[in-house]
């Protein structure tokens, strides 16, 4: 380190005699700037498109980041991929059979394994040695030795990167080594092309996992799994294989070939001309002269969404295509044909009412010239209106032939006018049906759940992503542990980018060409979508070797982040040993911008969300999310405690506490203690709701919400970056789903305890929501459903209730009456903004708990 300062020293002399404070803050200003990584700034120079082998050209290599905390895993985030050069596909496609929790056990319990599985050095970056042909001998019994090794091979290379997903330390890692596994000697069988699609790709990993079950080590035989764990373990026929009966052929888009009765690896493939799923399903499976059955479904459902018979290139072709979160296969079984025959023949004949009261409508609304019937009528009547309205008093007499005209025309009108409404309630009623015709509790049986939606922004692009439902990992040391399904959330996984993502981003998903292209669904059967298996329950049949392997490649990276903070550490130490004559030079500048990015966490901070409980316990994050670079490098060149070692590069960095009295630290110190107080204060709130004591904890979320701004209004000269520490979002998140719950309870209350609930509803919405209540969809939704309720209701309430509810519903259109807060007599207990910090150990692992508790609101 001497060595390195006096080279610098030496450079400094020589260069002309600078002003030092101005290349100080030259300096400063370039430590503002942290590096970052953005999957959608990388350059794709030339971005050609081949249609025939779909590939992406690069004219430079990735690059990863030499800052190691910025490839060092965030939290409980899943790990991302590395792109691979010329693809398109397999980095999404991957991760989506890796969170696939019954696929990923089927493949980490794959047996045989192997004692060697190479060097760790590179290995996640794709740069290691595929894996040797040590351990894939024959012996005298097996045949095709060379499709066997093959095999193996495959199956070892994608064990691997199974068990590196599920164990590693690091941010990201390469499938790379997995697609090569899929190119072999014999170009009979797969060619030495690229994969050019995804569903190609998918298509010939799931043939090859079914395949190596041929050579698989039967699971009686195996002696390294636990014996709770096998019964969770299905072979890959099983998982990834359907069996299907025709009566008939209906549609060669769907890969089932034309025989009597063929088992087939799965894949579902259909040309999109219809809206859902389930449409396109009955267009292959019902509609032909001839029927298909399964008479066995696979575990594990790949759906193709094609959008023309010659591939990827309808172009114009973007209307919104609804994807199921859930969806029943029973109607395509055949156990249930006979019910389904029934129910089909049913659906034709509602088909034919309905195409006959269309006809029947559109007769009526048929238009002759520029308008229809009934427009002709209503401007007949307006003229006849006219007409009598032109003539002096003295001609009106009580036989008036434009009178008689005007009644003749309005009956007529009339009449018309509620004909057309029958018949379009008909049509309604009909839809309905015929949306709901297997809408019964027998067709509920065979259930799936969505676990991936793999996307493609446009063809001529090349940027695919993956939105995949990652579950929510156990805490408990029990391997298996039973858990609600909604716990867990939607994932987008972009090669090494991996962000959360709301459900409706996920189901609003189209096949538009031009955007957000979906090519494939992927399903797994309910009575298997285990998330119960938690992380100890998939490294239990890890083999040990793998283990291993993992381990070290961990521990290097352990290393290698030690060795960067220390390098970093000494810098910030010697600093005050530069002589001040010394110019800042650039070069300095960024080994404080590097140091500050690592001692940060980088990445790490700037995707924490500002409700991650870890903000509470590690000052330089807080910091770090206000964007004070300042403050951070003050920290550690002043009072970084180096005689402390953090066990883990997320713990938090040892300050030694004399950084409390410093003036220039104080105010950042004292913000961080209303921070705590107001996420205590937030704990009791989410406490409350938990208890589904929901008035008690919307009346807390209103004032934390007032707290939070008042806060942020009172350090925004300090923290430049306060949004980032905002919680805003998440308190109307709570607070909104307490209102809907007493919305709820409200409509049961009316008859026996009253309105009170009712009216407080409104109260508090306003209160919580301020300004923009009446343009807020749940709000409006809240009032349709009392509309509702009171058409439907409206004879058999009383007086009283009756009254009690149009003056709800002039509450929910005019806002709150000036004696709302006393008639309701709503009480807001205040909170004490000076109560004592609550312990920061206890604090964390509260707010950690109910956020886990509340997880699926």
């Amino acid at each position: 380190m001497n060595k390195v300062l006096e080279e610098s020293r030496s450079a400094a002399q020589k260069r002309e005699d600078e002003d030092f404070e101005k290349a100080k803050e030259r300096s400063l200003e370039e430590m503002k700037t942290t590096q970052t990584y953005d999957v959608s700034s990388m350059q794709d120079h030339g971005s050609s498109h081949d249609q025939e082998t779909n590939k992406r050209r690069w004219s430079s290599t990735w690059d990863d980041p030499e800052n190691p905390t910025d490839r060092t895993r965030v939290d409980d985030t899943p790990l991302g991929l590395r792109p691979i050069e010329r693809l398109y596909f397999p980095t999404s496609v991957i991760q989506a059979l890796f969170h696939v929790p019954v696929l990923r056990l089927a493949v980490l319990a794959f047996r045989p394994t192997r004692e060697d599985w190479g060097d760790t050095t590179d290995y996640w970056r794709g740069m290691s040695s595929r894996l040797s042909g040590v351990g894939y001998e024959l012996t005298d019994h097996q045949e095709n030795g060379k499709r066997r090794r093959e095999c193996l091979r495959f199956m070892h290379e994608l064990q691997k990167l199974f068990a590196f997903l599920q164990l590693s330390k690091r941010a990201y890692g390469s499938g790379l080594h997995v697609y090569e596994a899929l190119k072999f000697d014999d170009s009979s069988y797969v060619t030495s092309d690229v994969v050019s699609s995804g569903p190609d790709f998918i298509s010939k990993i799931l043939e090859k996992m079914v395949e190596a079950s041929k050579y698989q080590q039967p699971l009686e035989e195996v002696s390294d799994i636990p014996e709770e764990c096998q019964p969770f373990i299905l072979p890959f026929p099983t998982l990834l294989k359907s069996r299907a009966t025709e009566t008939g052929w209906a549609n060669e888009e769907m890969y089932y070939g034309g025989y009597q009765s063929r088992e087939c690896t799965n894949m579902i493939s259909f040309l999109v001309l219809q809206n859902s799923v389930y449409a396109a399903l009955d267009d292959i499976m019902f509609h032909g002269h001839k029927k298909i059955a399964f008479t066995n479904l696979t575990k594990v459902l790949f759906i193709n969404i094609k959008r023309s018979n010659t591939g990827y290139s309808s172009y114009g072709w973007n209307d919104p295509f609804q994807i199921h979160k859930t969806m029943y296969m029973d109607r395509y079984m055949i156990h249930n044909r006979a019910e389904v025959e029934t129910i089909l023949e049913s659906a034709e004949h509602l088909k034919r009412n309905f195409e006959r009261l269309e006809a029947e409508i559109d007769k009526i609304n048929k238009s002759n010239n520029s308008c229809s019937g009934l427009e002709l009528l209503r401007l007949s009547i307006d003229y006849y209106r006219q007409k009598q309205a032109s003539k002096p008093p003295n001609e009106l007499d009580f036989n008036d032939d434009d009178a008689k005209v005007i009644t003749f025309l309005q009956e007529t009108l009339n009449f018309m006018e509620q004909r057309l409404k029958e018949l379009e309630e008909r049509v309604e009623k009909i839809k309905d049906q015929l949306e709901h015709a297997f809408d019964l509790e027998e067709f509920r049986k065979v259930e799936y759940h969505l676990k991936a939606v793999l996307v493609s922004d446009s063809i001529r692009q090349g940027h695919t992503w993956a939105y995949i439902w990652v579950p929510a990992e156990s805490m408990e040391d029990d391997l298996i542990m039973d858990l609600d399904e909604k716990n867990g959330c939607w994932y987008k996984f972009c090669e090494v980018d991996v962000q959360k993502v709301t459900e409706d981003v996920v189901l609003s998903a189209t096949t538009n060409t031009w955007s957000d292209g979906v090519y494939a669904l992927v399903y797994a059967a309910a009575d298997h979508d285990s998330n119960h298996l938690n992380s100890r329950f998939m490294k239990s049949v890890i083999p040990e070797s793998l283990k291993n392997f993992v381990d070290k490649d961990s521990a290097e990276l352990d290393e290698e982040l030690q060795q960067y903070s220390q390098k970093l550490s000494e810098y910030a130490l010697n600093m005050d040993n530069w002589r001040q004559d010394y110019p800042v030079t650039r070069s300095i500048g960024r080994e404080y911008t590097d140091m500050r990015h690592t001692f940060m966490g980088g990445k790490q901070a700037s995707n924490m969300e500002s409700t991650n409980p870890d903000i509470l316990k590690r000052f330089e994050i807080f910091c770090g999310k206000l964007d004070r670079s300042d403050i951070v490098v003050r920290l550690l060149k002043n009072y970084l405690d180096t005689s402390k070692q953090r066990r883990e590069y997320t713990d938090p960095i040892p300050l030694d506490s004399r950084y409390h009295s410093d003036e220039t630290i104080q105010p950042f110190v004292l913000a961080y203690d209303t921070y705590k107080r107001i996420t205590s204060c937030l704990c009791d709130g989410l406490s409350e709701l938990a208890n589904k004591y929901y008035e008690d904890a919307l009346k807390i979320f209103i004032q934390v919400a007032q707290l939070d701004d008042k806060w942020l209004q009172e350090y925004r000269d300090i923290m430049g970056r306060a949004y980032e520490l905002e919680r805003e979002a998440e308190i109307f998140k709570y607070g909104r789903e307490c209102l809907l719950q007493m919305h709820k309870r409200s409509r049961d209350q009316v008859r026996s305890q009253g309105f009170d609930d009712a009216f407080k509803v409104i109260y508090y919405f306003q209160l919580l929501v301020k300004d923009s209540w009446a343009k807020d969809k749940l709000y409006q939704q809240f009032q349709h459903d009392w509309i509702r309720f009171h058409e439907n209701n409206e004879n058999s309430l009383d007086e009283y209730q009756n009254s009690q509810i149009q003056e709800l519903l002039q509450w929910y259109s005019d806002g709150l009456p000036e004696d709302a807060f006393t008639r309701l007599d709503i009480t807001l207990k205040p909170i004490d903004e000076d109560q004592p910090i609550e312990d920061v150990d206890r604090l964390h692992t509260r707010y950690a708990r109910l956020l886990r508790e509340l997880g699926n609101i």
